[in-house]
Formats: C-alpha cells, sequence, structure tokens
C-alpha cells in the first residue's frame, strides 16, 4: 500500500508477501534511489507536533582534542506544508 506524504515522497508499507523484485523494480523507474525505515518520535516530541518528525539539532566544535557546545535548533512541523518553526539557544562558551 502507498501513502503520499510529501512532495516526492511516498510511504510504502509492505510485508512478507510483497514482490521485492517487482518493488525494486517500480522504486528504480521512478527514479526513487532513497529507502529510509520509518522512526517512532518520542511522545514528548510527539506531542509538539505529531504530523512531522520534529528534531533537536545539536551544533558542536571540536578544536585541539576537544569538544565544544555551540548551540541546539529544536525544528517543529505545524500545520503549513513544508514549513518549520525554529527555537534557538546558544550558549557561549568563555574560557
Amino acid at each position: 500500500m502507498t501513502v503520499k506524504v510529501g512532495k516526492g515522497v511516498e510511504k510504502l508499507i509492505f510485508d512478507k508477501n510483497t514482490n521485492l523484485k517487482e518493488l525494486y523494480e517500480k522504486l528504480i523507474e521512478n527514479n526513487q534511489l532513497l529507502i529510509e525505515e520509518c522512526i517512532d518520535q518520542h511522545d514528548e516530541m510527539n506531542r509538539l507536533y505529531d504530523k512531522s518528525v520534529n528534531t533537536m539539532r545539536m551544533f558542536t566544535f571540536y578544536k585541539d582534542g576537544e569538544s565544544f557546545f555551540l548551540q541546539a535548533v529544536l525544528k517543529i512541523g505545524n500545520r503549513r506544508c513544508c514549513r518549520q518553526l525554529l527555537f534557538w539557544w546558544y550558549v557561549y562558551i568563555c574560557k
């Protein structure tokens, strides 16, 4: 079964009876070369917005054998297609 999700993205649902050779040929024919497994988002992140994967991105800097945390960005989906809210936290490291 195919569920449409985003522009150029399909969610394929299949089981052990799915003909993998046919699936492979369909993907190649449609130039779909990236396949990823679905993930289950943590309940607390899901409460923020359950129609997309909300992500926390951590930016670090590595110098002279030490890692430094620079900032974190929480990306949260919303009702508008292809837009996200950004929340920025900056941490300045002073020595």
